[in-house]
């Protein structure tokens, strides 16, 4: 299948193909940004190795799943690993056995670890293994590519980019994914054959964003207020509960990460940490620090000086298109549907103010 856009990440891909060394690649981004199928259309979904990390899944679950994965791939030991250690173990035995695929255009073994974060689940070995695996075998391998991928962005950034212990200056390559720009989206309604003027496409992303999943859930038959409709404003419709299944599929308790969306949606100039923090159900201290960096590094917020206001103290602002829609349209059922919205007085000053908002100057091309 086609890939729209992303000519920056194909390229950084295909420089981990031609290179001469082992490769440690980590590609991070929201949920249902496109991450998984950029790298499975890439490399035509051929690996040496793919797994994928399970939600909600213990470490036995997720170690049951990984050795599935090793079976499929060829490995003939059909019990279940102990642990992460002897996971590892044989997923390099399976690496160095004369069967394995190799990619045609550099004979590269490629391995994809696909929602990574998911396999470090609570007192277990996975960092410790993966760690013992990079460091004393794969990154001896000149041969070897390892794609980690995962939505829970901030578990990516701590644990491989910033991590100062076992994964210090591992990581060679990092891809972050970001949502598609108005281009990128015209190209994908091109492909999927919806027709729209280019005023109905700002007002699409006013509502989806960039997001491919949720753009390639329009329905060329119908209008795109009926889309917005069938997929928003339906109880039955597949973004209807998206605003908090999102949330929970990325965080462990994201009760106070949607407590500051909200409250950020409430005030579209942006808030200070100070002022966030005066609000019951956010809270201070470390915690909201945190939170905020999560909400910043998975693209939901934004953080900037304020010059307007005369003050040297960080302002935050609410910026994904489809959580601000999903939180005052939504979440708050203030409409029954989509002509009802758009014929509200203040759609009018909301849309140009989700534009401002939502849309970084990027994303104007």
């Amino acid at each position: 299948m086609k890939i729209i856009g992303r000519k920056r990440e194909k390229d950084s891909l295909m420089q981990c193909l031609m290179s001469k060394r082992p490769e440690f690649v980590a590609v991070y981004g929201r949920r249902r940004v496109g991450k998984t199928y950029l790298i499975r259309e890439y490399f035509n979904k051929q690996f040496s190795f793919y797994t994928t990390g399970l939600s909600d899944e213990k470490t036995k679950g997720q170690l049951r799943a990984f050795h599935a994965s090793l079976n499929a791939y060829g490995h003939e030991d059909k019990s279940i690993p102990r642990d992460w250690f002897e996971a590892f173990t044989r997923l390099r035995e399976l690496l160095e056995s004369d069967k394995v695929y190799r990619e045609p255009i550099n004979n590269k073994r490629v391995i994809f670890l696909d929602e990574l974060p998911w396999m470090d689940t609570a007192r277990s070995d996975f960092k410790s293994a993966l760690d013992y695996f990079w460091n004393c075998w794969a990154s001896a391998q000149e041969d070897l590519v390892l794609i980690a991928c995962g939505s829970a962005t901030s578990w990516i950034i701590t644990n491989l980019l910033t991590n100062k212990k076992g994964f210090h200056n591992r990581i060679t390559r990092h891809i972050h994914l970001l949502p598609f720009s108005l281009a990128e989206c015209e190209e994908l309604f091109a492909l999927n054959d919806i027709v729209m003027t280019r005023s109905q496409m700002i007002e699409s992303y006013m509502v989806f964003g960039g997001i491919p999943h949720y753009l390639n859930l329009l329905d060329s038959r119908l209008s795109l207020a009926q889309n917005i409709n069938e997929l928003c404003f339906k109880e039955y419709g597949y973004l209807h509960d998206e605003y908090c299944n999102l949330f929970y599929s990325l965080y462990d308790k994201p009760e106070k990460h949607m407590a500051i969306l909200e409250t950020l949606a409430r005030n579209r100039d942006g808030m200070t940490r100070a002022e966030l923090s005066k609000e019951k159900e956010i809270g201070g201290g470390s915690v909201l620090t945190k939170n905020l960096r999560e909400l910043e590094e998975c693209g939901f917020i934004r953080k900037f000086i304020n010059f307007t206001k005369g003050e040297g103290e960080s302002f935050y602002q609410l910026i994904d298109p489809f959580t601000l829609f999903s939180i005052r349209f939504i979440k708050n059922k203030k409409f029954d549907s989509w002509n009802e919205y758009i014929n509200t007085p203040g759609y009018h000053s909301w849309r140009g103010n989700s534009f401002e908002i939502g849309l970084p100057q990027s994303h104007w091309i």
